[in-house]
């Protein structure tokens, strides 16, 4: 099987891609190509802005996503995306059926999105013409070209434009891309009337939860800033999932309306829309309230602003300051985020509301 590895080229980042790639695509263009995808929330929204390069430089081509089932609504929602497929567990068998479908596709192009180690194993046995993606710690054999992050960047956005260039794309703007169903957008504003908010009544959104448990601001803090939000006359309501739901279980009326783990992803999403401000974690609704073009005051702990930051202009993104030997979100003791202060993310609400 070592034989069939292709040899990793040489690649001179100012150039447009690595030789003969860019040149390849641009005298045959690709018919189909192959996005392995981060499986949160936030990834999701902010790579819908991305696809939309490869769309306009590849009008004809068959886009397909592979993401999780949490945030498959958004990738479904995307206008550049034709077919969205679920990642499969980590297991031996459902990686084989993976790669077994994979082959039968025999996808022309394939892009492994922040270097996904069985991502890019599962690409590299489906035999695709061409596999581009970020620089991982194994399976990099199987890689025609790659690029490594900068600790110093937007992550995906400016990863991504890097790996774009590879393949004769050529990038712009990042506006995450994608469309709220009008029966979505009813049922959003259904639950908000249902929970006692009145026609045209401002609000402020707020989500207490994260992917890591690293990431989260402690919830008594957050519950600290709703009754500061309350007390100046407008209301809270609270967004999330399931975990959020839990945490909230015991949050009455006079804190805010709970709709943590009673909306849909787009109905969300339509839920922020029409806040003044979301109040967050480094999470997915962050994403998608930068999606949607409302504000956000953003605390951030093992992860840094610079590398996870939400689309648009006017946001306060607050940085913990990670100290931990590893600075990752498992490693990291949590002393960072804990040390943001309740004065300190209520300046960035008064900021973010008055300016």
């Amino acid at each position: 099987m070592g034989g069939k590895f292709r040899p990793l080229p040489v690649i001179d980042l100012a150039r447009k891609g690595p030789p003969g790639l860019s040149e390849r695509f641009r005298a045959r263009p690709p018919r189909s190509m192959f996005f392995f995808l981060f499986p949160t929330l936030g990834d999701a929204v902010v790579m819908t802005g991305p696809l939309g390069w490869f769309r306009r430089r590849y009008p004809e081509a068959r886009i397909v996503v592979a993401t999780s089932a949490l945030a498959r609504p958004i990738l479904e929602a995307c206008p550049f995306v034709d077919e969205v497929w679920l990642r499969p567990r980590s297991r031996i068998a459902a990686m084989l059926g993976f790669v077994a479908r994979l082959r039968r596709e025999r996808f022309d192009l394939g892009i492994n999105t922040y270097g996904q180690n069985n991502g890019l194993l599962m690409m590299g046995l489906g035999r695709m013409g061409a596999i581009v993606g970020m620089k991982t710690s194994k399976y990099a054999r199987f890689y025609d070209a790659w690029d490594e992050s900068n600790p110093d960047e937007n992550l995906v956005v400016e990863g991504m434009a890097r790996i774009a260039r590879m393949v004769d794309v050529e990038p712009g703007d990042w506006r995450p891309a994608f469309t709220i169903p009008p029966e979505m957008a009813q049922g959003a504003r259904e639950w908000l009337v249902a929970e006692g908010l009145g026609p045209g009544e401002p609000y402020v959104a707020i989500q207490v939860g994260a992917s890591n448990p690293n990431k989260a601001w402690p919830l008594a803090r957050f519950l600290e800033i709703a009754a500061r939000v309350e007390a100046a006359g407008v209301r809270c309501v609270y967004v999330g999932g399931p975990a959020e739901a839990s945490a909230l279980a015991a949050v009455g009326k006079g804190r805010g309306l709970n709709l943590a783990g009673k909306l849909e992803v787009l109905e969300t999403a339509e839920v922020l829309r029409g806040a003044r401000l979301l109040v967050t974690n480094d999470s997915g609704p962050m994403h998608l309230a930068g999606g949607v073009g409302t504000r956000c005051v953003a605390i951030y702990g093992p992860t840094r602003p610079i590398n996870h930051p939400p689309y648009g202009e006017g946001h306060v993104l607050i940085p913990g300051a990670c100290a931990c030997a590893r600075k990752d979100q498992d490693s990291c003791l949590g002393t960072c985020i804990a040390a943001v202060g309740v004065g300190e993310v209520w300046q960035g609400i008064e900021h973010a509301l008055n300016t």
